[in-house]
């Protein structure tokens, strides 16, 4: 549904959301071992943390990362679904921890908004150490530990390759977490063209409001905006748009073998974003039915002015 002028708040920044959904019409799926891993998992991520405050463990149950899992996930079985819990919990839950949080709660999305790369490095050096070398521990750090425990059911639900392309994949990840520390302080935004996959265009048009409140500009929506001299609502648009050009090919027959586990990452992202308060808070049904988002505004430096059109 498009916004309606009575439906917005006509003083406050606005940019419309392309419509997704209805150019999207793979089915979704939940998988059936939902509510007990999920809410395992989150049992897990807060044991003995004591001094976590409310506000943050609200966040944590406002983010349903079970939910992400089981809906990207839906045919895997308890052990696989619990592994992938653990993961998108830690990896997922940032809602901006600050250092000494970050100390208290084993968390890995935007690492760089918080600390250097130096420090980066650091959290890196301690979250691999136990899946390049898994016994004794060289750390005894909460981060060692959770990465530990998760490697360890990791490890008895999955196949050699599998472990061996994780460990491979999450250091690049540590890698490329630092790379874009280093860009944000040079001031740096990445061209577009190497995000042109369906799963990050949509999400990271879900996520624009947050990111550009938080001056976040190693997105999509900053790339095009550089690169083609759009502004914020014409760049927004031309994502929507290689959505739908992706969307298509997806649907072709050369394809169709991949689909059905692809597709589960697609619209499983999508719904996850309306139902989860990552990205639009409380106000993510509002966000959903009438395709509008109102803008936070910015406290850092990142320029969104883009282009003229």
């Amino acid at each position: 549904m498009s916004a309606s002028p009575e439906s917005l708040d006509r003083s406050r920044p606005t940019r419309i959301t392309p419509d997704l959904f209805s150019h999207c019409n793979f089915a979704t799926r939940v998988n059936r071992r939902h509510k007990q891993a999920a809410a395992a998992s989150k049992r897990w991520l807060l044991q003995g943390i004591d001094g976590l405050s409310s506000k943050k463990r609200q966040a944590l149950h406002g983010l349903k990362a079970g939910l992400l899992a089981s809906v990207c996930y839906p045919h895997a079985g308890y052990p696989q679904l619990r592994v992938c819990c653990n993961f998108l919990n830690c990896k997922n839950f940032d809602y901006n921890l600050n250092r000494s949080e970050y100390c208290d709660l084993f968390h890995l999305d935007d690492l760089s908004d918080a600390i250097d790369k130096n420090g980066t490095q650091t959290i890196a050096d301690v979250a691999l150490d136990p899946l390049y070398h898994p016994t004794p521990s060289r750390s005894s750090s909460r981060v060692s530990y959770m990465t530990k425990d998760f490697w360890r059911r990791y490890l008895s639900t999955s196949s050699c390759g599998s472990q061996q392309r994780f460990v491979e994949i999450f250091d690049l990840f540590f890698q490329a977490v630092a790379q874009e520390a280093k860009d944000r302080k040079e001031g740096l935004i990445p061209g577009f063209h190497f995000m042109e996959r369906p799963a990050v265009n949509a999400l990271d048009l879900f996520s624009f409001n947050k990111e550009q409140f938080h001056g976040d500009t190693y997105t999509i929506v900053p790339g095009v905006m550089k690169e083609r001299g759009l502004d914020m609502q014409s760049a927004v648009d031309f994502v929507g748009h290689l959505y739908h050009k992706t969307i298509d090919h997806f649907n072709d027959a050369r394809v169709v073998i991949h689909i059905g586990g692809l597709s589960d990452w697609i619209i499983g992202g999508m719904h996850w974003s309306f139902q989860s308060e990552r990205y639009f808070g409380k106000d993510r049904n509002h966000a959903k039915v009438f395709s509008a988002v109102h803008l936070l505004p910015a406290q850092a430096s990142g320029n969104f002015s883009g282009g003229s059109n």
